[in-house]
């Protein structure tokens, strides 16, 4: 009993150092565990969030590559119608140039040919600028009717007269047999080279005699 007596009686004592101790102790345990499982929880969040960048990054990855990408480029090809110009261009400088017309042998066709070419023009020539003349010469002057052509014909000197009847005859007869010569060659007639020549000279001589014929009426 009195043992008991003793340890009721026996006063409690708590030293505050200790009790600040263990406290602390306590605080240090639970901060150590605090922090422990906030580091795990940022070690995952941080473990999630990598995973999610890494898929996230595949996928854009994946989608970049199906994405088509298309460049487009510029044709520096000439057009058709350019290769075409530029073909004609180098085609006309290597083709050779046309000969000049005297340096081919004088023969008696194209010498005709070129010549019935130009009485046809000087006739017409002269009879178109005739006309007009006899037709507006009297507004300005100009009286060539037939009576005052005469008279004035009749003035000039017997070889003047001849000299501008066969000027005027020339070109008219051989114009005139040179178209029926190539009447003759229409109906398929004196086509061979002998037949050409020979019609030829028939022209040639029909002119002179024709023109001298008219000089001297």
């Amino acid at each position: 009993m009195s043992d008991a007596n003793h340890r009721k009686r026996a006063p409690s004592f708590h030293c505050p150092l200790t009790k600040c101790y263990l406290f602390d102790s306590i605080n240090v345990q639970v901060y150590k565990v605090i922090g422990f499982a906030g580091l795990k929880i940022l070690y995952i969040s941080l473990t999630n969030l990598l995973s999610c960048t890494g898929s996230l990054a595949k996928a854009v990855s994946k989608s970049l590559t199906v994405i088509p990408t298309s460049v487009r480029t510029i044709s520096a090809t000439p057009s058709p119608r350019q290769r075409e110009t530029d073909l004609s261009r180098q085609q006309g400088a290597a083709r050779p140039l046309s000969p000049h017309i005297l340096i081919y042998e004088p023969q008696l066709t194209w010498y005709m040919s070129g010549a019935h070419r130009i009485t046809g023009t000087a006739l017409a020539g002269g009879f178109y600028v005739g006309t007009l003349a006899y037709l507006f010469g009297p507004a300005f002057g100009l009286h060539l009717d037939s009576a005052s052509l005469v008279s004035a014909i009749a003035t000039l000197p017997v070889s003047a007269k001849i000299g501008a009847k066969t000027l005027v005859a020339f070109p008219f007869v051989y114009h005139s047999l040179n178209g029926v010569r190539h009447l003759i060659w229409d109906m398929g007639m004196a086509l061979t080279l002998k037949g050409v020549y020979a019609t030829g000279y028939m022209v040639l001589g029909g002119t002179v005699v024709g023109s001298l014929y008219l000089a001297s009426l």
